[in-house]
């Protein structure tokens, strides 16, 4: 609903926040809660993050990104549908600075099985700067509750961050 990025635009007022979102409830608490704050560095692309990254020219166009519990698609035959894979990492390094840095939570153990995975196999050129620390609270890096945060905590699941840093 939009709290990742109110959090992020008044984290950094100066920074463009870009959020994507395919979904048109999400975008229209979103929109609620960017005119309750008088924010303005939020810009919102309806649709999914493959639209915006399949029309960026510019290399290093990214600070950071954040991925904050995407649909986990967890039937197995919907994993394919999953937004956090090699491809994903790949094209993502491409956009992201020097110093550019990804972080993902997920509350969903078989994703997070998958996230290891995919950067195993991307370990050329990301560095997972928590591994050892992965079940650390999303609270110990943002102070920030979503709803699906706190659905996690509610249900007993247990929220992993993942913190990629662009080697």
């Amino acid at each position: 609903y939009g709290e990742t990025s109110i959090y992020l635009a008044k984290k950094f007022p100066k920074n463009k926040i870009i959020t994507c979102d395919k979904y048109i409830n999400g975008n229209l608490k979103l929109i609620e809660q960017i005119k309750k704050n008088n924010i303005s560095n939020i810009y919102i692309q309806h649709g999914s993050v493959w639209d915006i990254l399949n029309q960026i020219d510019d290399e290093e166009f990214f600070v950071s990104v954040y991925v904050f519990f995407p649909d986990p698609w967890p039937k197995k035959k919907h994993n394919k549908r999953r937004l956090i894979n090699v491809s994903f990492l790949k094209k993502i390094y491409h956009y992201l600075n020097d110093e550019g840095i990804v972080y993902i939570a997920t509350d969903s153990s078989s994703y997070s099985k998958d996230i290891i995975d995919n950067i195993f196999e991307v370990r050329n050129i990301f560095k997972c700067s928590n591994l050892k620390y992965l079940y650390l609270s999303i609270k110990d890096y943002f102070d920030i509750d979503t709803k699906f945060y706190k659905k996690a905590i509610l249900y007993g699941r247990k929220p992993t961050l993942f913190i990629l840093k662009k080697i």
